[in-house]
């Protein structure tokens, strides 16, 4: 059953991030064993909360979630991964087109942290941008949040 395999799993990696942050603390290792016994902690952690779906499937109350959720992530995955194709053609266009007019536009990942923070309502400030560009990075800043 792999419900079994996930919680013999989850057990094996609290037991072990745990026992690598012990000697962490106890400073008896001389390597930095930090991110892994993170991601230890982390990934059992998120096995053990995953487990917690398997029983509430037992409850007739909890089983109807169980069920909409079933039914719903395919439809979800599907909006996923039309959202990332739009996002991605965002990031690419004002990379490219706004990349060399803005510091926050430089690199792929500046300009996605940038598209982050115009989702949030942050504004950008464009100095001494050329007429065609700044008509672009009008319609840019304008379509993206929507």
């Amino acid at each position: 059953n792999l419900w079994y395999v996930a919680i013999s799993v989850n057990d094996c990696l609290i037991i072990a991030g745990s026992a690598i942050k012990l000697l962490l603390e106890l400073k008896t290792t001389g390597e930095d064993y930090w991110d892994m016994c993170s991601l230890m902690l982390g990934s059992g952690n998120f096995l053990v909360w995953f487990g917690l779906l398997r029983y509430l499937g037992f409850f007739k109350t909890y089983n109807v979630l169980i069920l909409t959720m079933k039914g719903a992530v395919p439809n979800m995955c599907r909006f996923m991964v039309c959202a990332a194709m739009l996002y991605t053609g965002f990031v690419f266009a004002g990379w490219s087109v706004l990349g060399p007019h803005h510091s926050k536009f430089e690199s792929f990942m500046s300009t996605s942290e940038c598209l982050f923070s115009l989702i949030n309502g942050s504004t950008v400030e464009f100095i001494s941008t050329p007429s065609l560009v700044f008509s672009s990075t009008l319609c840019y800043r304008c379509s993206f949040p929507l």
